[in-house]
Parts: structure tokens; C-alpha cells; sequence
């Protein structure tokens, strides 16, 4: 209905969105939805449609989920609560899914930052952790999502689990975004900045 799409237009777009901005208000917040797909995939997916808008929302804004809960599982539940009277609370609390506006109420360890599969999340900003393996190619070991940051700022790795850490020279890189996929506001936008300081411990391997 004309009147959700408004909503929708407001709460996630622009909150001075007219009816007649509506399809200029999908194209901008899909131009930095944080999820896997380049923007007219996004703007093609929705087509008008605020059930299609709010599948993509929920998308958005998996990077909160509980750690024990799927990205899968966590959609299903965010459509089962998204409806036009909870949609600004739930903008409230996680923000509109876009690039520099999620707000992350969730935590990682070691354990859940793997490095990114070949074809999904070149459209996740976040931090890369590479080593440099004999060839002097550099390979990605993990990498941090900006909505799953470690807890209390704090990652510890050991020797046993990231072995190539404490044996080959890494860096951290951050833009590490498919320029042909994902939205050009996305690609090589300001960074939000981060400070890595590290220890290593012969007792603990920290």
C-alpha cells in the first residue's frame, strides 16, 4: 500500500520522504544497505513491494543477531516482528541497515570471524586480517564485520586455532569491498578508524 511504502520511505530512507520520493528513497537506501547484494539486485528485488523491503531490512541487520542464532533463523524472526507499527522501533534499536548507521548489540571472539567465502559479503564493511603466505601473496585469515566487533574490544587468538598468525607477517586492511558488486558509496567510503594494538604471551599465546 501507498502509505507503507511512505513509511517505509521514512524510516529507512529519509525521514522527510513524499509519496512521489518514494522509488528515489529505495534507490538511496539501497545504494548502502549493508547486505549481499549490488544495489539495483536490491532496488529490482523490492519493486514497490514493503514485504520485499522489509526481507531486505531484516538482511540488513543480521550483523545483531545472537551468536547461537543463524542469519537464516534471525530473518525469519525479524519479518515475524516487522510490521508498519514496529518498524521505527525496531530502527530504534538497530538502526536502518546502512553502511555507518547499524548499531551492533552483539559481540565476536576468534571463533566467529572466519575469512569471507568467495561470491558472499564483498558488500560487509569491516576489518580483513591477512598473512602473507611464502609467495608473498597476501591471504585473508579472518575478518571482522563493523557490526560484530570483539568483545570489550579484545581478540584473542592462540597459537593451536591461527597458527599463521604467530608464524608469518599479517596486516589489518580495512575497504575491502567488491567494487563491481556493491553500491559505489560503499566502495572505499571514509573508514570509521580503528586502533590495533597487540601482545603475545609464550604462557597463554595471546
Amino acid at each position: 500500500r501507498n502509505e507503507d511504502e511512505l513509511l517505509f520511505c521514512k524510516e529507512l530512507s529519509d525521514p522527510s520522504c513524499t509519496q512521489s520520493q518514494v522509488a528515489q528513497g529505495i534507490q538511496n537506501w539501497c545504494s548502502a544497505a549493508v547486505i549481499e547484494r549490488s544495489p539495483q539486485s536490491c532496488v529490482n528485488f523490492i519493486g514497490g513491494n514493503t514485504g520485499r523491503w522489509g526481507i531486505l531490512y531484516c538482511e540488513s541487520i543480521a550483523g545483531n543477531r545472537p551468536l547461537d542464532m543463524t542469519k537464516n533463523e534471525w530473518v525469519n524472526q525479524c519479518r515475524a516482528e516487522l510490521t508498519t507499527s514496529t518498524l521505527s522501533t525496531l530502527v530504534d534499536r538497530y538502526g536502518r541497515g546502512v553502511i555507518g548507521d547499524t548499531t551492533a548489540l552483539t559481540c565476536g571472539s576468534a571463533k566467529d570471524y572466519k575469512p569471507r567465502k568467495s561470491g558472499k559479503d564483498e558488500c560487509v564493511p569491516g576489518i580483513a586480517i591477512e598473512t602473507q603466505n611464502n609467495k608473498g601473496e597476501w591471504e585473508e585469515e579472518m575478518f571482522i564485520p563493523f557490526t560484530l566487533p570483539p568483545c570489550g574490544g579484545l581478540l584473542e587468538l592462540t597459537a593451536k586455532e591461527n597458527y599463521s598468525m604467530f608464524t608469518r607477517p599479517w596486516r589489518a586492511t580495512t575497504c575491502e569491498i567488491d567494487q563491481a558488486k556493491c553500491a559505489p558509496t560503499l566502495v572505499c567510503l571514509p573508514s570509521y578508524g580503528y586502533d590495533i594494538t597487540f601482545a603475545y604471551s609464550h604462557e597463554d599465546s595471546l
